[in-house]
């Protein structure tokens, strides 16, 4: 320590100067003036806290680049063979419902997936979505009203693939659909952003809420859906005769 009354140069940790008797002000010095306080100087060393800074944005970067890989990464998928007859069988099948709930019968009929993607197929040959745009929806039926959805589509020059699985159940007229799992690629996405992103994918046309409007019911099971239709009459199809 370097006296202020006499410049006499102390031990280090010293109270009172060893030549005058002055006490010295250890209160004084910090990390900025320690040396010229002191005079000693202190070695070069790498700082903690840029090591940590340095540290944080490595990582920062690496999870960036990592989740950006994962998003643009294709997963397997089988995709539904549809069919011009299979959408024909759609439109018939959707007819009768809405001619069933008009004239208050109570029947039930069934929509196969390869009808159901056949329809999506044909009413959806492009969506914009934000950034991203669509050119195909893939729907897997699964017991326990239980559905997997892929949307193949383009982000700027990578092909890019959503899916999501969860739960359909019809509440009000209106498809209630609980997100059990969602990925961008083979990115997961937690449950806060999952339903962010898949709420406006999962719109109907108006053709399709006017189905929906003739349903009391729906049960999806492997590979098809089962539409209720409930009606103060039974319908009982009339049987031909033979000639």
């Amino acid at each position: 320590m370097i006296c202020p009354k006499c410049n006499t140069e102390n031990r280090l940790g010293a109270i009172f100067c060893r030549s005058c008797g002055d006490k010295l002000q250890i209160e004084d010095v910090n990390i900025g003036n320690f040396e010229e306080k002191t005079g000693v100087k202190l070695k070069e060393g790498v700082k903690i806290g840029k090591i940590i800074r340095n540290a944080a944005i490595i990582v920062v970067v690496l999870a960036l680049a990592g989740s950006i890989f994962l998003m643009t990464r294709v997963p397997t998928f089988d995709k539904i063979k549809t069919s011009d007859d299979a959408l024909k069988k759609y439109k018939t099948t959707a007819q009768w419902i809405e001619w069933f709930k008009k004239n208050n019968y109570s029947y039930q009929m069934d929509i196969t997936e390869a009808e159901l993607n056949a329809h999506i197929a044909d009413s959806i040959e492009s969506i914009k979505k934000g950034p991203v745009e669509f050119k195909e929806i893939t729907i897997d039926l699964l017991s326990g009203n239980r559905v997997q959805a892929w949307f193949s589509g383009k982000l700027k020059n990578f092909e890019i693939v959503f899916s999501v699985a969860g739960m359909v159940n019809l509440k009000d007229n209106k498809l209630d659909f609980t997100i059990e799992s969602a990925k961008i690629g083979k990115l997961p996405l937690p449950g806060f952003l999952s339903g962010k992103v898949f709420a406006n994918m999962l719109t109907l046309s108006g053709d399709d809420q006017k189905l929906l409007n003739s349903a009391d019911a729906i049960i999806i099971s492997d590979d098809k859906v089962t539409v209720k239709i409930k009606g103060a009459k039974e319908y009982r199809p009339r049987k031909r005769r033979k000639r």
